[in-house]
């Protein structure tokens, strides 16, 4: 089906010009968008042939792309992404699988993979994707880009297909610290309670997410933790997912049933209707999507609430800094050889899980590229996304 997974793919789906609808902070700036953004005059297609036919063009564009326009930045294109949000390699096989500029030799991440691509090539200054089980913050880490994840229901969703509305955000890509900021401010423009400021006294470091993590992985955290730790004048304090997570269900297994439920509850009907089968007409498999009941669903809705109440107290003064990903990117070529199961990620799905569920911002920081890029984390209390992007943007300017 489609084009061959194993050929290099552009990072575009269409390209496009859609210039500006006024001018202010963004003047010169551009930007692509994934392919799940609607722009008026185009069709919006989730990364599936089918479903970009079976669809009718936009008759608008997504809330977020218009402020952008209006903020004076323009649009390039639509990108690819792993087929309907899924998979966190960003294999397509409908338009193949993006470049990773930082490595050709590793895959760029997903789902939001072409978005990654075109910022790291320099083909646009910044991109917009989504973020639910980290399509943001995998692409970020793998192309060694400023990657933000920013607090859940703060940005509109609005224009933009869904995949687990418990989870999904709007993210943004950039290779300059200083431009994303500026793009989550374009971004913000309209929300009316306004960032939060923190007083913070302690940085926390996640004891078991290290110990998973390789030995230069965690060193790079460790070591950008210091910095960031005396540059503002905080106590280092080590906290543990075992201690956080509970027996019944762990945050991962939150984040699991809610993506899997939620996903079927969106997709289902039109996945039945039009007879998507595994390997032949979608390369997502749905099959135990279906099996997650209303029953399960709704106990992972309510045990997300209480995980949100139990690290919003945890976090009220302070910030967690993690590594992104406790791996570095998985060869490209192996990547396509095999097949992925999208949901198959165990050793990563903690390190996930905390943003998507808590509903926490999530800055991804590039530390280093060579042999293969590592990015740290910063994670704050819901509404300090611009706080975090100022406090990371001071600690990298220090000359400690």
């Amino acid at each position: 089906m489609g084009k061959d997974s194993d050929k290099p793919s552009s990072a575009f789906t269409q390209e496009l010009t859609v210039h500006p609808t006024a001018s202010g902070s963004l003047d010169g700036l551009t930007f692509a968008a994934k392919d799940v953004f609607d722009v008026a005059g185009h069709r919006t297609g989730f990364g599936n042939a089918l479903w970009d036919a079976t669809h009718s063009i936009a008759s608008s564009h997504a809330r977020c792309i218009a402020l952008l326009l209006n903020a004076g930045a323009s649009c390039r294109g639509k990108t690819v992404l792993g087929e309907f949000c899924c998979g966190i390699e960003g294999k397509n096989s409908e338009y193949g699988m993006a470049i990773n500029p930082a490595n050709p030799d590793l895959v760029p991440g997903g789902s939001s993979s072409g978005s990654a691509s075109a910022v790291a090539s320099g083909d646009v200054d910044f991109s917009l994707g989504t973020d639910t089980g980290g399509s943001i913050r995998v692409p970020a880490n793998n192309c060694a880009l400023f990657g933000m994840r920013p607090t859940h229901g703060r940005i509109s969703m609005r224009g933009c297909l869904s995949l687990s509305e418990s989870l999904d955000t709007v993210g943004v890509l950039s290779r300059s610290l200083r431009t994303l900021k500026q793009v989550m401010q374009a971004l913000l423009s309209e929300d009316k309670v306004g960032d939060t400021t923190i007083s913070m006294t302690t940085l926390f470091l996640i004891d078991d997410l290290l110990a998973e993590s390789t030995p230069e992985i965690r060193r790079a955290t460790l070591a950008f933790a210091d910095k960031f730790a005396a540059q503002h004048n905080l106590e280092i304090s080590h906290i543990s997912m075992e201690s956080f997570d509970e027996p019944d269900m762990s945050i991962a297994d939150v984040m699991r049933l809610l993506i899997c439920g939620e996903t079927w509850k969106n997709l289902g009907e039109w996945v039945e209707e039009h007879s998507l089968e595994y390997g032949k007409t979608t390369h997502v498999d749905f099959s135990f999507m279906r099996t997650v009941s209303k029953a399960q669903l709704e106990a992972a809705r309510l045990k997300q609430l209480h995980y949100v109440d139990k690290l919003t107290a945890l976090i009220r003064n302070a910030i967690i800094c993690m590594p992104t990903m406790p791996l570095p990117p998985r060869k490209r070529s192996d990547v396509l050889t095999k097949t992925v199961n999208d949901f198959d990620y165990k050793r990563v799905r903690a390190f996930i899980a905390l943003s998507s569920v808590c509903k926490l911002p999530q800055l991804t920081i590039p530390v280093a590229q060579s042999p293969t890029p590592i990015s740290v984390s910063l994670l704050g209390a819901r509404g300090t996304d611009l706080f975090l992007l100022e406090q990371a943007e001071s600690t990298l300017t220090a000359r400690l």
